[in-house]
């Protein structure tokens, strides 16, 4: 799996690990060793740094420093809690009484089902530069996975993201 920007060439293998080498300096490749399940799809984005993803359900940013190429960090979906609504006795009653008719899941296994923490629940397999808007805001690029979900990434999570693994 190969990705080619400007003077530089990634490739990830399935050691876990990601090389970086400079194709107009030379010298030996950068290789940054992850903690993760191996990638698959890197994509380098226009400002310079990379994405990559793979068994890893959210995408791992990569920048380049000054000392060279180093993985940023994770990039997970900000929580709305616009989504989350209070419920009465007796909706929350006949939610718990489908669940179990329909799916055949308890209500505490269909709960734990949706905590997974991150944008998809499955191997990402796609990964795409987006070169439009999504409403005013502008994606920087596009993440799908088998679980059937689109995530768009925007400028403003990958620099929100970037100054949380600074805090961190």
């Amino acid at each position: 799996y190969l990705a080619l920007a400007g003077d530089t060439l990634a490739f990830c293998s399935h050691n876990s690990t990601v090389s970086f080498v400079d194709l107009v300096g030379g010298g030996e490749p950068t290789v940054v060793r992850l903690s993760e399940l191996p990638l698959t799809s890197l994509l380098f984005l226009p400002d310079g740094s990379m994405i990559g993803v793979g068994h890893c359900f959210d995408p791992l940013l990569f920048t380049r420093g000054p000392s060279g190429w180093s993985l940023a960090g994770k990039l997970t979906a900000k929580k709305s809690a616009a989504g989350k609504q209070t419920q009465g006795n007796f909706a929350s009653a006949r939610n718990m009484f489908q669940a179990q008719t329909a799916k055949g899941e308890s209500a505490a296994a269909a709960a734990s089902d949706k905590s997974v923490g991150s944008t998809h629940s499955n191997f990402v397999c796609g990964l795409q530069l987006f070169g439009s808007a999504i409403g005013p805001t502008a994606a920087e690029f596009t993440t799908s996975s088998l679980d059937g979900k689109v995530g768009f990434w925007t400028r403003d999570e990958i620099t929100a993201a970037m100054s949380q693994m600074e805090i961190s």
